[in-house]
């Protein structure tokens, strides 16, 4: 498509209100252009659509109509992404506003910009690669999405870096969106922060240095955190991932409530790394935090509140070298009046690595007295940490503790029982340091100790903390033989004898490929990249 124009004297259009700078930046930006746009100017031709170098001088235009002026995609017949390349961006209100898509930029730079990315809230399309590129010391948010339209945004390689406000603010509510890759950090407020979304992946992204929290989701319904950074949240009362009345927006899905965090790294943060909070509405919750590494923090790792209804599962994480004076994992059962008494609640704590902590606890399971929950510790390895109130700590005999390994001699007990009941608390088949009873009895306090504490069964022990797994085949040379005959299965495998291949962690192919390998995904129907989580559209030339 080609467009004829003339100037007047003021370097506008003779029949239009654009001007040639506008138009540039309106091309180098791809808001409304494609490949085929061209301008003329007089007898020569201005090639808006060529992606040079050139920086753009703001000065030369209106700010103030970007947000009206052109929809030129509507008369663009070709279905390539626009390209943007190279592109140096300076001062101006929106560094790109974003009305039609798919985008694909690289390279792209803009700095000192009002809001470096806007996506219009009435813009079309559905993705955008924005790679290798940077937005830095933006007055406002870094990127601002508007657009209940956009699906997948690709930051592979880019840097969102000293927002005024946000990193990313997610604005509208029941948003769905896919970001994948790139880093947030030092952003004013939040990393990232969304209110009212209805499904959010985060993959692969990293938040560093977020002056408040790295990522602030209140009330959403779906949320995943994979492959993603949170290093350095240093602010009091502040988190690297605040999860905030999950559940209170369920009037818009009777599905499944879901927060899953995993295969994810957090590390030097000198406040609470995880931070849920749920609403008090009778559904179905499912909180799971999985395979991740928390290294080197100084304040509570895990810090859950949450009304009957949710099931917490904290499986396989690497927990080592954390010290401070709070609770590693401080779980919060809370009763509401208004629960539906048949509702439960189950936690479950498996398979996850405890080395050289230092706290007031590791585990301090603390419902509510009258909170319907239970659950179990199952398969964990609590090694040469050092507890001042014990190294799992429970006010409730809802929880059995099974098959772990307990060996912390710096610590005055392993399991210390902080409520007097009538529940026993089932703690068999645990290997307390020594395959001595004694010993054993000696590491737990409970009604032995204090006539007001419950009484814990500990008989029978494991006799060591070494099992075989000969009957499971030796978990098939992919796993780790946690009990007798249990496997621990490594990345890439799962089943009782770990011989299935696996694709978790990439995220089982999000559902549009075949799990061929250890995490090898073979996409289909349209799809393509590691995880099968790239669109193309080579079935339609």
């Amino acid at each position: 498509m080609i467009k004829h124009f003339a100037i007047d004297g003021n370097n506008r259009e003779v029949n239009n209100n654009w001007d040639r700078w506008h138009c540039l930046h309106r091309c180098r930006t791809a808001t409304f252009g494609c490949k085929s746009i061209e301008y003329r100017e007089s007898d020569g031709r201005c090639q808006l659509s060529d992606k040079s170098r050139v920086d753009i001088n703001p000065s030369l235009w209106n700010n103030y109509t970007e947000a009206y002026d052109f929809y030129e995609r509507a008369d663009c017949n070709e279905s390539d992404s626009s390209v943007v390349r190279h592109v140096n961006i300076t001062g101006s209100k929106y560094g790109m506003l974003v009305y039609d898509l798919p985008i694909q930029a690289d390279n792209v730079h803009i700095e000192e910009a009002e809001t470096g990315l806007y996506f219009a809230e009435n813009s079309s399309g559905n993705s955008m690669t924005f790679r290798d590129s940077r937005i830095s010391q933006t007055s406002e948010n870094g990127i601002l999405i508007k657009s209940l339209a956009l699906r997948y945004l690709d930051m592979t390689g880019s840097v969102v870096d000293r927002a005024g406000q946000r990193g990313i603010h997610m604005e509208k509510n029941g948003l769905r969106l896919i970001v994948n890759n790139g880093t947030i950090t030092r952003s004013t407020y939040y990393g990232i922060q969304a209110a009212y979304a209805t499904f959010v992946l985060l993959d692969g992204v990293t938040f560093d240095s977020n002056y408040h929290h790295g990522a602030y989701f209140q009330y959403p319904l779906n949320i995943s955190f994979t492959n993603c950074v949170f290093m350095k949240t240093d602010r009091e009362n502040r988190y690297a991932v605040y999860i905030e009345s999950m559940g209170s927006n369920y009037g818009a899905s009777q599905s499944q409530i879901t927060m899953t965090i995993k295969n994810s790294v957090f590390e030097q943060n000198s406040r609470h790394a995880i931070k849920v909070t749920t609403h008090y509405h009778n559904v179905n919750m499912f909180i799971n935090i999985h395979n991740n590494l928390f290294r080197n923090n100084s304040d509570t790792l895990m810090d859950l509140d949450f009304y009957k209804g949710i099931d917490v599962l904290i499986e396989d994480n690497t927990i080592e070298y954390n010290s401070g004076s709070s609770n590693l994992i401080d779980l919060h059962p809370i009763y509401n009046r208004y629960d539906n008494r048949r509702v439960k609640s189950e936690v479950h704590i498996v398979g996850n690595e405890f080395l050289r902590n230092e706290g007031l606890t590791m585990v301090y399971l603390h419902p509510d007295n009258i909170a319907n929950n239970r659950g179990t510790l199952t398969d964990n390895a609590f090694t040469d940490n050092v507890a001042s109130q014990g190294i799992i700590r429970t006010t409730s005999g809802n929880y059995s503790m099974h098959y772990n390994i307990l060996e912390n001699p710096s610590s005055v007990y392993e399991l210390y029982v902080a409520y007097d009941g009538d529940n026993i608390i089932n703690a068999t088949y645990n290997w307390w340091g020594s395959a001595v009873e004694a010993y054993a009895d000696e590491r737990i306090f409970d009604k032995e100790d204090a006539f007001n504490a419950a009484e814990v069964v500990y008989i029978p022990m494991l006799s060591g903390k070494v099992f075989t797994c000969f009957a499971v085949n030796n978990c098939s040379n992919h796993g780790e033989c946690v009990r007798p005959d249990r496997c621990r299965c490594v990345d890439g495998w799962q089943g009782p004898t770990c011989n299935q291949v696996s694709c978790k962690q990439v995220s089982d192919c999000y559902g549009n490929g075949n799990c061929v390998g250890p995490n090898v995904c073979e996409c289909t129907g349209g799809w393509t990249g590691e995880t099968c989580a790239d669109a193309t559209c080579y079935n339609v030339n």
